[in-house]
């Protein structure tokens, strides 16, 4: 990358639900990156997680935290750190639209095959990155749509796998498998998972 940014906007996006484990991990970071005259943002969705996780601050403190919704996740924020597994990177990912906004993965689970940092030690790496001394990998986000004749039904992207399966539980149904002109095979079952190279997923296949 050529140009290094200037992350102002900071956006830490944390795993779904979990809040024993953020007990320090959040507060020492919002502390850290403000030390750092950074603007630490979090998801409208975590409001009551976070004002539990930050109970110490004082109510002028508390006030001034800036929450944005996920339509505003890309274009409102300089920098996201993810705060959990391969999961909840690629549930940010599928909100991302054309705006190249980077990505920090900090890994909390067990898995981690992209959320290339650990807990234990991601603030060396960030410090780094806050200096402008990173290098931006870039990864493709794929699309997945359902048509209906040639009207759309459905459409959404995906970065680790899409998945096309069917309501019944009891029956198997046929899938005709195509790339560009050329046919694949024809399947018939319970669906099938359509892997990209990153993630999980291909690691497991």
């Amino acid at each position: 990358m050529s140009q290094k940014k200037n992350f102002k906007r900071i956006t830490l996006v944390l795993k779904p639900k979990a809040i024993n484990e953020f007990s320090n991990l959040v507060p020492n970071l919002y502390n850290w990156l403000k030390k750092r005259k950074k603007t630490v943002q979090f998801m409208v969705s975590d409001k009551d997680r976070i004002g539990k996780l930050l109970k110490r601050l004082d109510s002028k403190e508390k006030s001034a935290i800036k929450f944005i919704t996920a339509a505003e996740l890309f274009k409102g924020s300089d920098l996201i750190i993810s705060l959990g597994g391969d999961g909840t990177l690629i549930g940010i990912a599928k909100n991302a639209t054309t705006n190249k906004t980077p990505i920090f993965g900090v890994n909390m689970g067990r898995l981690g095959f992209i959320t290339e940092f650990s807990k234990s030690d991601f603030y060396d790496h960030l410090q780094m990155i806050l200096k402008g001394k990173y290098i931006l990998h870039k990864k493709n986000l794929f699309s997945a749509k359902v048509y209906e004749g040639e009207k759309t039904v459905y459409s959404k992207v995906f970065f680790n796998d899409a998945v096309v399966n069917k309501n019944d539980i009891s029956r198997m149904f046929a899938l005709s498998v195509d790339t560009n002109e050329d046919h694949v095979f024809n399947l018939s079952g319970d669906g099938i998972i359509v892997s990209t190279t990153v993630g999980s997923t291909a690691y497991s296949l």
